[in-house]
């Protein structure tokens, strides 16, 4: 559970998230520093989260900063696609890839075994089959959104 977005904050419940991913987690801790919950030496801040739902690690530091911060949030990239599943990589050549939609890999396009999402929160998985991305190849979804296949050549 995220730290909540408005209201009154407790610094244990940010240590909480920060290391437990719940900010109503049960754990106790000791010797609790806004310092190191803000600059990233209790955890690495996730950078998924909006600018203005993270602390920026500068001093002077603020609880107010972590409102809305979720430290499991998914971390997703956009990229472009025809947002449209076809049953056939080669229906889906003929597509125009003008919308949009997010993965959780690294690079500008997913690739296989990454996850392809339809919302920005990385919640809402895309439907099974072919689309055509951005880069002029399709990529193939299975269940869960996960990409089985990448062609990279639309004949």
């Amino acid at each position: 559970m995220a730290v909540p977005s408005s209201g009154v904050l407790s610094l244990l419940g940010i240590k909480r998230e920060l290391s437990n991913n719940n900010y109503s987690a049960s754990n106790s801790h000791s010797n609790i520093s806004l310092k190191e919950c803000s600059d990233g030496t209790v955890a690495t801040i996730n950078t998924g989260n909006a600018s203005s739902d993270r602390p920026d690690g500068n001093a002077p530091h603020n609880m107010s900063e972590f409102y809305a911060y979720d430290h499991d949030v998914a971390t997703v990239t956009s990229f472009s696609w025809s947002g449209e599943a076809s049953e056939e990589a080669e229906e889906a050549c003929g597509q125009s890839a003008g919308n949009t939609a997010y993965h959780n890999g690294s690079g500008a396009y997913p690739v296989v075994n990454d996850v392809v999402y339809t919302n920005s929160a990385g919640t809402a998985t895309a439907e099974e089959g072919a689309y055509k991305m951005g880069s002029g190849n399709v990529v193939v979804v299975g269940r869960y959104g996960v990409v089985q296949e990448i062609f990279t050549e639309c004949e």
